[in-house]
């Protein structure tokens, strides 16, 4: 079999800690782990949708809560663009 191999789960890793990442449209990488210390609300149905939680904001029915991922080398890039502008 020549070309790309295909994955065989449906997760993304971060290029620098090697974290798994749940990838959502619209919002920061985040943890593959739900969280109750996180921010954000993604639904558990497909398609994935998520959105921000306001302060003391509970998740709806059929969401669960998720941090952002965070990692020295996802912030060592973006000081790196930063200052490329």
């Amino acid at each position: 079999m020549t070309g790309p191999r295909k994955k065989a789960s449906s997760y993304n890793e971060c290029s620098y800690c090697h974290a798994r990442l749940l990838l959502v449209r619209g919002l920061p990488p985040l943890e593959w782990a739900p969280s109750q210390a996180g921010n954000v609300a993604v639904s558990i149905d497909s398609p994935r949708r998520g959105r921000f939680l306001a302060k003391d904001e509970e998740p709806r029915h059929l969401e669960k809560r998720y941090k952002q991922h965070d990692c020295e080398g996802m912030r060592s890039a973006a000081r790196r663009t930063a200052a490329a502008r």
